[in-house]
């Protein structure tokens, strides 16, 4: 079975090679018009409460629909100069209390992530009942080689067994091939 936690060295040096990708491909993509749609398809309703897991730079915020409130966490944002929406902290360990938020949103981030399990706990438990998790994620299969800069190769079981182990039920999964990536839709 596969393992789901890393060591904080092996996170730290692929925060490194992170760092250096984002850096080599600033500007590169602008993901802004895909996740407005795959934002509008999610459902996000307006005056949502949503904190966006990995939020990077807070570009999101730009995506979503009117009248939703953006909330930020990262444990190395960047760009975001005076913001006051954009929190330093980890998935594994949310800052903020039980039951908050209307939605959680990690897309392009859990690959990144040192402890899935305990990242996929944390979403869940600062989900208020009936709130939905939205995740946008690169699925490999097994023989894949692993990202210079992730520090896990994430394949459908391994999401089935995150919503599980956080008592999350799967809405949907929905295939987006322009970027090679999954969709996840999660209730609590």
């Amino acid at each position: 079975m596969e393992s789901l936690q890393v060591s904080e060295e092996f996170w730290l040096e692929k925060r490194k090679a992170y760092e250096a990708w984002r850096d080599k491909n600033s500007g590169r993509y602008d993901g802004s018009p895909l996740y407005r749609r795959l934002l509008s398809e999610a459902g996000i309703e307006p005056w949502s409460l949503l904190l966006d897991v990995g939020c990077k730079d807070g570009k999101l915020k730009e995506c979503l629909p009117p009248n939703v409130t953006y909330v930020g966490l990262d444990p190395f944002p960047f760009n975001v100069g005076e913001r006051k929406d954009i929190f330093v902290g980890r998935a594994e360990s949310i800052p903020f209390e039980a039951s908050r938020f209307d939605v959680v949103t990690c897309f392009a981030s859990i690959f990144h992530f040192q402890n899935l399990e305990r990242a996929f706990q944390e979403m869940a438990r600062v989900l208020r009942r009936s709130g939905m998790l939205v995740v946008l994620t690169v699925i490999r299969k097994p023989t894949d080689s692993l990202s210079e800069s992730h520090t896990f190769r994430i394949g459908f079981e391994t999401m089935d067994r995150l919503a599980a182990v956080a008592g999350l039920r799967q809405l949907s999964a929905t295939e987006v091939p322009e970027i090679k990536s999954w969709l996840y839709r999660y209730s609590k």
